[in-house]
């Protein structure tokens, strides 16, 4: 009897063991997405979020290298691989499987496709560095930079976790992703003391280089790295990144530097001039040329035409050095000179450069005196600004009620942070009203709100009246309504009153009276 039992349960167990081997399922895996490094320590990853058992057994994970690389370190707890680079400057990519065992009897497993490992940017910090400091938010405008373009940052929140940190240093680098290249870095002035949970706020400022490695199409990132002594003397470090726009024209030829020696001279005497101009762009220029006029001086210089490789190759600049000849009868004053490179078959034109030439009597000549010119200027504006725009086509209006010419330079103030100024622009203002026309880079605003600029308008050469100064009040529209009033074929509609649509209602029910009645009101004739 016992022998017929024993025989029974070993029957049994034999069946047990072959139904788990049959019928058992192993587990199941799922994607797991490349994992790039994004500045923070420690860098890991759980692997359980991309597995399951269907039986809801525990399951046991490992790891394998799927390539011959070993420059990131992997060390496995549980389900949370962390990883670690071996060198900091190590840019590039390793290839890992991970594989989940069940705890069956006859254990069964699954392994993951291959799990891309990826370092992507340059590391600030060492591992355990930044314990004990951290950075709230990286702001600055969301906007689409070009080369010269200025970016303005606030690095918010830096705060003392656990202590109090001495010689806080904040820096900026501009980093290629696609080239693997640092750019160029930028410090915030000076450093500070922080105490143990307090916040401070940073402030950065910095233009877009001309540096050959800003591609045309390439990404890139801002790192932003901040460092600090704790209380022991040891160091802290944290960093932190965010993506940013940048774009290289396809065509964009500057002038890099304009200069006028000597910058005081007298009428009738003779200056240097050195023009130096590059092109930017990603496309080589023919036919560049520069003109330099000022119809007061006398200065009519036009340079002749020559070519331009693009922004990568050594022959991308090319310097005009020439002398002009300052009229005798020229009167005393500051002269704004601001020469004029043409490119792209003339249809491109740049000016970004201009220098103030101060002209004394002439020597030996008679005397002259700088003539004042009572000025009477008056200033406004039909702009409307459209929110969600990077920049605003300004029309400035400045009427002259004087009986003479006048030239100046004006500068743009924004009242606040919502526009980029504008300063020291040339302008001519002629007897009556003068239309001038400014381009503004804007940051964030919103639709419904008014915004405040002040206009300054200083006299330049042989004009000689009082700087004039106004405020101006710019309306902020969603951008669906257009850039101004009146825009489209009905936009002599817009802003009228009440009273206009009810006149309009009165007039549109006689007409449709009207029509009834040459409809059915015709009588029958028998």
């Amino acid at each position: 009897m016992n022998k017929k039992f024993f025989m029974s349960g070993m029957l049994i167990a034999v069946f047990l063991l072959l139904a788990n081997a049959v019928f058992a399922a192993a587990p199941n895996a799922t994607t797991i997405p490349t994992q790039t490094w994004n500045g923070d320590f420690p860098w890991t990853l759980d692997v359980s979020s991309y597995f399951t058992d269907p039986e809801s057994n525990p399951l046991t994970y490992s790891f394998a290298r799927a390539d011959n690389k070993s420059d990131i370190t992997v060390t496995l707890s549980g389900s949370v691989a962390t990883f670690t680079f071996v060198d900091e400057d190590f840019d590039g990519t390793n290839v890992l499987t991970f594989t989940a065992t069940d705890n069956e009897t006859t254990p069964l497993s699954v392994t993951s496709g291959s799990v891309s490992i990826t370092k992507d940017r340059p590391a600030y910090c060492e591992v355990g560095d930044g314990t004990k400091i951290k950075i709230g938010d990286l702001d600055f405008d969301d906007d689409n930079y070009n080369i010269g373009d200025t970016v303005t940052i606030d690095v918010k929140d830096v705060e003392a976790t656990t202590e109090d940190l001495d010689d806080v240093q904040v820096e900026i680098c501009l980093y290629n992703q696609d080239e693997d290249k640092q750019i160029d870095c930028w410090d915030a002035d000076g450093t500070q003391d922080i105490n143990e949970d307090d916040q401070e706020d940073y402030d950065l400022e910095f233009d877009i280089p001309n540096d050959e490695d800003i591609g045309k199409d390439d990404n890139y990132l801002l790192l932003v790295n901040v460092k600090a002594d704790d209380e022991s003397g040891d160091n802290q470090c944290v960093q932190d990144s965010d993506s940013i726009d940048i774009e290289r024209e396809t065509r964009d030829v500057i002038i890099d530097s304009f200069s006028i020696t000597p910058s005081t001279i007298s009428a009738g005497e003779t200056a240097q001039v050195s023009i130096r101009t590059e092109n930017i762009g990603t496309k080589n220029e023919k036919d560049v040329y520069v003109l330099l006029r000022d119809d007061s001086l006398e200065i009519d210089y036009e340079s002749n035409r020559y070519d331009l490789d693009d922004y990568k190759d050594s022959d991308n600049d090319h310097t005009l050095r020439f002398s002009v000849t300052i009229s005798a009868d020229a009167k005393a004053g500051d002269y704004v000179l601001q020469p004029i490179v043409y490119f792209d078959d003339e249809d491109e034109t740049n000016s970004n450069k201009f220098v103030t030439l101060r002209v004394k009597e002439g020597v030996g000549g008679t005397t002259t005196t700088t003539e004042t010119t009572v000025a009477s200027l008056s200033l406004s504006t039909d702009t409307q600004i459209d929110a969600g725009r990077d920049s605003a086509n300004l029309h400035l209006i400045v009427t002259n009620d004087g009986n003479r010419d006048l030239t100046g330079t004006l500068s743009f103030t924004p009242i606040g942070s919502w526009a980029q100024g504008i300063v020291g622009q040339p302008v001519s203002l002629h007897p009556g009203a003068n239309n001038l026309y400014f381009t503004a880079s804007l940051n964030e605003i919103e639709a419904g709100t008014t915004n405040s600029a002040t206009v300054t308008i200083n006299p330049a050469g042989r004009s000689n009246f009082d700087s004039k100064q106004f405020t101006l009040n710019f309306n902020v529209q969603g951008e669906e309504n257009g850039s101004s009033v009146g825009s489209g074929n009905f936009g002599f509609l817009k802003g009228r009153g009440t009273g206009f649509w009810v006149v309009v209602d009165i007039i549109l029910v006689i007409i449709g009276l009207l029509f009834l009645k040459a409809v059915f009101g015709k009588k029958t004739v028998a």
